[in-house]
């Protein structure tokens, strides 16, 4: 009997497996339709960066209006996002580069979007959709009041379950926001709040609790952020309820520009795409940049758009002032007060310095007779702790200014003051702006033809790296005489001398990191060098690298204000990221390898990577490049040097004599 009904329960369970299996499948698929990727991959960790730009959002709705995006326009500006190879990722992954030392991945768009009920309605659909991230900034008053204009508490609990959403607080002025987010952790203990946008004092406690939240001040800005950029005041892009999508894929092009050179004639109305003004009024008419102060302003602002973090700078104006009383142009400004600039106040010329909050320079370059009332042509270059002003073509000074290298990178553009409101404005009819790439020349022999290099181009050295003093041999006697020539140029041309010293695995096997590292800190210090060039090319297993980490760790506690170059191998780029971290320069040879090899090169280390390039006529090579307004006008070996450095964001070429 057993055996007859053996198969009616075979037929029972494999009705149960195959129903488990399609049910399986079903939600597999559902999964697969709102999957996200993960920001975490690998790639992320390897090839990543610390960039992003902050969108925000207005109301979304079925269809537009004044105040609101339609939903159709809403899917363009997603779709163009997704097609142009933009990552999105939410407030988590930024907390975890700001607090984690964790890296995002390249080319990051931050999605925020007005808590609104028509938002929820019409943007969370698009965003499922597409596999997107977004993050909804919450308005708690408004729940409370149960306002159906905004979202409920039922849709927060729905949103919950979604992985790709994340949360912030909208804070409009009422109501305290640390009992907000309390109240919040009470309704919903699985929320996580990261971010709070709106008009918040940064002063204030929320800013500093242990929650390490991100603020985004409610102000005008084109949205570009990196790790340089204070938490507490991340700079937001406002999207207009009508901006097009492809307005916003220029705009955002030219935020994460790679451009080296940039000159701008105003022969059109190009201030949308090329210039961001934080404060004041910003037009062009008749060919002329206009930037005034408003009634009840006193100054007026304007930035070129993709020069966030440019180090060394040659920036230029042909100007006149109308009214007011200063005219600044600006490099490696990160906020009012961190930055470098150069202007005129009154009749007098002034360059300046500002280090957290603390004028570290204030000189008087020039004084000018017959004021800026009339077109003059202004220049400032900045290259490494050098800078060095002109006037209508003429430098101010015969030595470059020596300024305080703490403040590394940061953004260039102009503004005005007067204390009268409304009196301030200036005009310009030309502007340039040229990212100076770093040039090391290493290893050169100084009888060969090294010095007429030095002695016609220390203007566009950043770093001299001789071998020919052979100061770490101790049979070998020091030309003391070079020695001296060497350090009067750096002195009155503008260019750090970092001495060559090779180092190979032996040098670890016969002294330990430390005693090394003593060595290379006496020989800085008796010769006052700017810093040191090492040549660890011939250090290639794990043991030296973990002995190069240690040395340079101990070098730059002995000499914090000295340069470190490190040419390493590219199998330290693979496996010595401490070692990576520890250079402030980095000199990497592809010896005809593949580029591919860049790629897998995280942003913060390509940022102080000098292409090595070996040349028979280091002075032409020189003479191309500085001379060249655009890559394509160069020799050809000067070209595809320079190609790869803008394409991969090198810092600049190290040049090697062969």
């Amino acid at each position: 009997m057993k055996d007859k009904q053996a198969p009616v329960y075979l037929r029972h369970w494999i009705l149960i497996i195959a129903g488990l299996c399609a049910a399986f499948a079903a939600r597999r698929h559902l999964q697969k339709a709102g999957h996200v990727e993960s920001v975490r991959a690998p790639f992320a960790r390897r090839a990543g960066d610390t960039r992003f730009v902050t969108l925000f959002y207005p109301r979304i709705s079925e269809d537009p209006e004044s105040h609101s995006m339609s939903r159709k326009l809403f899917l363009d500006h997603m779709t163009m996002l997704k097609d142009a190879g933009y990552s999105t990722v939410g407030l988590q992954q930024l907390c975890d580069l700001y607090y984690a030392d964790k890296l995002l991945p390249e080319k990051v768009a931050v999605i925020l979007l007005e808590g609104f009920r028509d938002t929820c309605i019409h943007a969370v659909p698009v965003i499922q959709g597409l596999g997107l991230r977004a993050t909804m900034m919450i308005n708690v008053e408004a729940m409370r009041r149960n306002n159906h204009s905004f979202m409920s508490w039922h849709d927060l609990k729905k949103m919950q379950r979604l992985a790709n959403w994340h949360f912030g607080i909208a804070a409009n002025g009422n109501g305290d926001v640390q009992e907000q987010l309390e109240y919040m952790r009470e309704r919903f203990a699985n929320i996580r709040v990261c971010g709070i946008s709106g008009p918040i004092d940064v002063n204030h406690p929320i800013g500093r609790t242990q929650e390490r939240l991100l603020l985004f001040p409610r102000r005008d800005g084109d949205g570009y952020n990196s790790l340089a950029t204070d938490p507490s005041c991340l700079n937001v892009l406002r999207v207009g309820p009508q901006q097009k999508h492809d307005d916003l894929a220029r705009l955002l092009s030219n935020v994460f520009s790679k451009r080296l050179r940039f000159v701008d004639e105003f022969n059109e109305d190009t201030v949308k795409l090329n210039w961001t003004s934080t404060c004041g009024d910003t037009s062009v008419r008749d060919g002329v940049l206009e930037l005034s102060a408003g009634p009840s302003q006193s100054s007026a602002e304007t930035w070129c758009a993709g020069t966030h973090d440019w180090s060394d700078v040659d920036l230029g104006a042909r100007f006149r002032v109308v009214g007011g009383r200063q005219l600044w142009a600006y490099v490696r400004f990160r906020d009012k007060d961190n930055y470098v600039r150069l202007g005129c106040d009154g009749n007098h010329l002034y360059l300046q310095q500002r280090i957290a909050g603390v004028k570290v320079r204030n000189l008087k370059v020039l004084e000018f007779e017959s004021g800026f009332s009339e077109f003059h042509d202004l220049r400032l270059v900045i290259r490494g702790r050098y800078a060095t002003a002109y006037l209508d073509g003429k430098r101010t000074s015969q030595r470059p200014f020596q300024l305080d290298d703490s403040l590394v990178s940061g953004r260039a553009g102009f503004a005005i003051w007067d204390p009268v409101p409304g009196a301030a404005s200036c005009q310009m009819d030309r502007v340039f702006v040229r990212r100076l790439p770093c040039i090391a020349l290493i290893d050169a022999s100084w009888h060969k033809g090294a010095y007429r290099c030095v002695a016609e181009h220390s203007d566009y050295l950043s770093y001299l790296c001789p071998n020919g003093l052979r100061l770490m041999s101790p049979d070998a006697a020091c030309d003391i005489d070079d020695h001296k020539a060497l350090l009067i140029s750096a002195a009155y041309r503008g260019h750090e001398l970092t001495p060559t010293v090779a180092l190979e695995e032996s040098d670890f096997r016969s002294r330990d990191p430390c005693t090394l590292a003593g060595e290379l800190t006496r020989l800085v210090q008796k010769y006052r060098f700017g810093g040191l060039h090492l040549d660890c090319r011939g250090c290639q297993g794990d043991g030296s690298f973990a002995a190069l980490a240690e040395m340079s760790a101990t070098l730059k506690m002995n000499l914090p204000d000295s340069v470190l170059i490190l040419s390493l191998s590219p199998q330290c780029y693979q496996t010595c990221e401490e070692l990576l971290r520890r250079a402030d320069v980095l000199a990497l040879s592809l010896e005809g390898g593949p580029l591919d090899f860049l790629d897998d090169i995280a942003r913060p280390f390509r940022l102080k990577t000098l292409l090595r390039v070996e040349t028979d006529e280091p002075c032409v090579f020189i003479e191309n490049l500085a001379a060249s307004g655009d890559v394509e006008s160069t020799i050809d070996a000067v070209s595809s040097a320079m190609n790869i450095v803008q394409s991969y964001e090198l810092k600049g070429i190290a040049l090697c004599e062969r």
